[in-house]
């Protein structure tokens, strides 16, 4: 193994041992490899975002405008989920709210030789998930197993479509499109522009469910940021679009900086906090 193959088993290892509501058990990690994520922080409507997270999770807030922040990803496409030892190439959208970091790790907090630095310091790296989808049944089960109820649903009508530098554009062309059996209709279109010099960095997403809170912490030693800039659409009428305050979600200004992403290797462990 390699050092960030140690790295990895290591942050994955202190995660379990110190969280104390899950085995060291290959049952409770994915491995997500040669992974491009693409993603928008949208302003949202505060009562539609308020009433679909508990209480005890504080929203975080565009400083503008004082908007519920809502991270809508469309999408994330990796050449492998690793689950249980079973490999599958494997595309992913999500909706979730920004929030406050319950438990003190934010995107630098939990990484080795950072941890004194202030967990919240960018505090975008803690959202409470609303919509799941996958065309990975595997990975659904990992995540409803103990949780039945977790939010996710499989379905194959996730497109993900990428484009080659584009001279004009200054980036690359990049559209998304969930289907009508995901969760939420979404279409994203972006103007893509990567920028080189891989950074660790962790992020948490959070659910409850009837069999406990739920936490799945993403660990990535290797990430390169980029910009993404451009649109998510969604139906009229949808929940998606109550929450967004029409079918169009409206940027927070300035984070189209933080839209894209690509690592090499990064782990997942779910944690199950009853």
């Amino acid at each position: 193994m390699g050092p960030r193959g140690r790295w990895a088993a290591g942050v994955v290892g202190c995660l379990l041992v110190l969280s104390g509501a899950a085995s060291a058990s290959d049952e409770n990690v994915v491995v997500l490899e040669g992974c491009k994520d693409r993603w928008a922080f949208v302003l949202g409507v505060e009562e539609a975002v308020r009433s679909r997270v508990p209480a005890r999770y504080e929203l975080v807030r565009d400083l503008g405008t004082q908007r519920p922040l809502v991270f809508v990803e469309g999408g994330l496409r990796c050449d492998s989920y690793t689950v249980g030892g079973t490999s599958a190439a494997t595309t992913i959208a999500s909706v979730a709210a920004v929030v406050e970091s319950p438990d003190g790790e934010g995107c630098l907090s939990a990484i080795p030789g950072l941890g004194d630095i202030k967990a919240d310091a960018l505090p975008v790296c803690n959202a409470y998930l609303l919509w799941d989808a996958t065309d990975n049944a595997r990975y659904a089960e990992f995540l409803r197993s103990g949780t039945p109820d977790f939010p996710i649903w499989v379905t194959d009508e996730l497109l993900f479509e990428e484009g080659s530098f584009d001279l004009p554009l200054l980036g690359a062309p990049f559209h998304f499109q969930a289907g009508p059996s995901a969760p939420f209709r979404l279409t994203s279109d972006f103007v893509v522009r990567e920028r080189p010099g891989p950074v660790p960095v962790a992020t948490f997403f959070w659910t409850e469910t009837a069999g406990g809170t739920v936490k799945l912490s993403f660990y990535i030693d290797d990430l390169e940021f980029g910009e993404a800039s451009g649109t998510v659409r969604t139906e009229p009428g949808s929940e998606l679009a109550e929450i967004f305050g029409g079918e169009v979600g409206e940027p927070a200004p300035g984070l189209s900086l933080f839209g894209a992403a690509r690592w090499t290797r990064a782990v997942l462990a779910k944690t199950v906090i009853r």
